[in-house]
């Protein structure tokens, strides 16, 4: 698990799918931060393959990969011209119509020319990752979840570090469309630190900010405004969800406080 400041240095991607998710609760599926993975620095990993023993290092067992090596707490996969790849154990992703959330940071290798795909059941999901020297905070909202769901992140060339894996599903019970086709309810700056703010909202009726547990964090109420400030010093890191009220239903957006 790698040190907390390169987190705050990181860049969101974001991937939508499309679809509006109209609760605030979040079922976590699988969560690995790769801390059983503990030889090695981030500068200098292991040089030993620990490809076949995943399951002496992860949270979880059912793990599989290639070209996988330790580095203090995360893992780097691939070598200069083998690039590697890890697959996360068979998950359950077919509640609320297969709609989920992929979060993980990853980072290359310094000055590597690393290309990165994300596959669902051996299926392409989200654009190629073109990672940075310094780690980034990646996620995917995905849909297509099955009862039997794995997950492979594989470099397409070179080496890449990865860390901070966490596979969740909205718990939800009916999907909405966008308040306003032309101009969507928007959120920024992304990844948020002090503030955030929320535009074209005057539909909206209420918030509610809730952190990956579903627990509410802060209600506010919202009169006539098309553009609102939120406070943030107060949230710790994290992934948070907005639930948004009006009288057509509910939308829910994600943001990560960091």
């Amino acid at each position: 698990m790698k040190n907390s400041l390169l987190f705050t240095i990181g860049i969101v991607i974001l991937f939508y799918s499309g679809f509006n998710l109209s609760g605030a609760a979040q079922t976590v599926i699988l969560t690995e931060n790769f801390a059983g993975f503990i030889s090695g620095t981030h500068t200098t990993p292991s040089t030993f393959d620990v490809s076949a023993n995943l399951n002496t290092r992860t949270a979880a067992t059912g793990w599989t990969g290639s070209k996988i090596y330790e580095a203090g707490g995360e893992i780097k996969l691939g070598t200069s011209s083998n690039p590697g790849w890890i697959e996360t154990p068979s998950v359950d992703l077919s509640a609320n119509g297969g709609n989920f959330i992929l979060l993980f940071d990853i980072a290359r290798w310094t000055d590597d020319v690393t290309t990165v795909q994300v596959y669902l059941n051996g299926t392409a999901i989200g654009s190629t990752i073109a990672p940075a020297n310094t780690f980034q905070s990646v996620q995917i909202e995905g849909t297509g979840g099955t009862s039997s769901s794995k997950i492979m992140i594989q470099a397409l060339t070179k080496r890449f570090y990865l860390d901070n894996l966490s596979i969740t599903t909205p718990t939800i019970t009916t999907i909405k469309a966008a308040f306003h086709e032309k101009e969507p309810v928007k959120l920024y700056p992304v990844p948020a630190s002090d503030h955030l703010y929320l535009t074209n909202i005057l539909d909206v009726k209420s918030i509610q900010i809730s952190d990956i547990n579903g627990k509410i964090i802060k209600t506010i109420e919202v009169e006539d405004s098309y553009e609102l400030l939120i406070p943030l010093t107060d949230l710790t890191r994290g992934i948070y969800f907005i639930k948004m009220k009006t009288g057509r239903g509910f939308m829910t957006k994600s943001f990560i406080k960091y």
